[in-house]
């Protein structure tokens, strides 16, 4: 029933609910006046009742209904607008939603001559992690990264997993040397603790690194290469490191 309500659209649902509490009122009338067959005044008063309290009984019985349908709809389309914005596997946002708040962010800094900074962060060997942990042991890496990395972050910072096993953090109102405090926590915050394993002992991974600044880059495409750029540098100087410039 809830299905056919929203195949049918909103208006057309409520004056199926009209119809039917109308019907409902001229029924209950009929009835009155050929089988009761009550005097005529019997009848107008019966009826001026059943009037008011025919079609009350089924808007309150309909309306609840409909506001439980409403209120359903209402969840799933969170549900779905979250799903949209987020990583399925770690929680964090997704490339499509940062790429929208990243965005908006940086052209505010730029006119408002603010200062921001971002991180290219990508997990060294991946490919070697899937191949001795299985597809589970990279997926529990990933969860890891993303946690840990996270807790070293502010609120106002923006943290996502731009694909594969690379994430992307922009930190609003954050000058070079901040940057590099933060890019060496989380770099830390990885490699201090083993993760467990479902194949065996816990393993390790760590992460490289590479930053761009927004007063050496105009939009936020310039920073992505930037620090992109610079992630590789870090991943040639021999990984486990930061490259910030």
């Amino acid at each position: 029933m809830a299905r056919w309500l929203v195949s049918i659209g909103l208006l057309r649902s409520v004056s199926l609910l009209v119809a039917v509490s109308v019907s409902a009122s001229l029924a209950v009338r009929l009835a009155i006046h050929v089988v009761l067959e009550a005097p005529a005044d019997r009848q107008a008063a019966i009826g001026f009742a059943t009037a008011a309290i025919v079609p009350l009984l089924v808007a309150s019985t309909t309306g609840t209904f409909v506001l439980r349908l409403l209120l359903d709809l209402e969840r799933t389309r969170a549900k779905l607008h979250h799903v949209a914005r987020t990583d399925w596997l770690t929680g964090a946002l997704n490339r499509v939603a940062f790429m929208g708040r990243a965005d908006a962010l940086v052209q505010a800094a730029a006119e408002g001559g603010l200062p921001m900074s971002l991180l290219m962060i990508d997990i060294d060997r991946f490919k070697a992690v899937n191949d001795t942990q299985g597809h589970a042991g990279g997926d529990k890496a990933l969860e890891e990264v993303s946690v840990r990395c996270q807790a070293q972050l502010r609120h106002t910072d923006l943290f996502a997993r731009f694909g594969g096993e690379e994430f992307v953090v922009l930190l609003p109102f954050t000058e070079e040397s901040t940057a590099y405090a933060i890019a060496e926590r989380m770099r830390m915050a990885v490699q201090s603790l083993p993760i467990a394993s479902a194949f065996g002992p816990a393993f390790s991974v760590t992460v490289s690194i590479g930053s761009a600044h927004l007063k050496d880059c105009t939009t936020l495409g310039a920073m992505l290469q930037q620090a992109d750029k610079n992630l590789y540098h870090a991943k040639r100087l021999g990984r486990n490191t930061l490259c910030i410039g």
